[in-house]
């Protein structure tokens, strides 16, 4: 039987996918692949005992025009393409749904009474703040290197989330109220010049957490808490 690859298994559960490119393209933005693994251990966001992307040493290899790593371990499922172009692509996991999965998350217990419906799973609301913020933390890193001088785009999509909950996974904090999604995937598209992805690429950042929680139907999203929660993980004091 042929062994399932690591973009499959992705894309057989609730995952992300992150697409930041330059806003003009280039072919050849870098001249060698050396420098692409370079330029991504530099940028890498390192802010809560995992890196973003993360490298794999034993799972990286290189293609005509990119370098690509990927990586299963412990339910965190990676993979990731960086080419010549300075465009990125990466592809991973819900990874609360492996804590579901795995019961040690206890949906029946987090699961809130008048809920006209049992969510599927769950979504993390700190950590998609954390996602998000590194997303656009090492988007403003390569930006620094000269990647992007004229803009960049960035594209973000969360799929197989349909019934899935908003929730705060961390017992120390409470959500009043059930936020289902309706829908299986969230689409969603930042346009922004180098400078102002430096000045303002957090708070952009939290624009489109706050975008993912309406989704979801929650609208009065509480940004100040987002952002002071951002600063705190920023100086990693979550």
């Amino acid at each position: 039987m042929e062994e399932i690859s690591i973009l499959e298994k992705i894309k057989s559960g609730p995952y992300w996918r992150v697409n930041i490119r330059p806003y003009e393209f280039e072919e050849e933005k870098m001249e060698r692949l050396a420098e692409i693994w370079e330029l991504v251990a530099r940028c890498q966001v390192s802010l809560r005992g995992w890196q973003f992307p993360y490298i794999d040493n034993q799972n990286k290899s290189n293609g005509q025009d990119y370098v690509q790593s990927e990586c299963n371990f412990n339910g965190i499922n990676e993979f990731w393409r960086f080419y010549k172009s300075g465009q990125f692509i990466h592809y991973f996991s819900v990874y609360e749904d492996f804590y579901v999965k795995s019961k040690k998350i206890d949906p029946s217990s987090m699961w809130k009474r008048g809920s006209s419906e049992k969510p599927s799973g769950y979504l993390g609301i700190l950590t998609t703040i954390y996602r998000m913020t590194e997303i656009y933390e090492f988007a403003m890193r390569v930006a620094q290197h000269g990647i992007y001088d004229k803009g960049v785009t960035i594209f973000i999509t969360l799929s197989g989330i349909k019934k899935f909950e908003l929730s705060y996974l961390e017992p120390e904090k409470v959500l009043l109220g059930s936020y289902i999604s309706k829908h299986n995937e969230i689409k969603l598209k930042s346009q922004i010049s180098k400078e102002e992805l430096f000045a303002k690429g957090h708070e952009e950042a939290i624009k489109k957490c706050i975008e993912v929680f309406e989704r979801f139907n929650w609208l009065n999203c509480p940004k100040r808490i987002f952002l002071e929660d951002q600063k705190k993980f920023l100086e990693r004091r979550m």
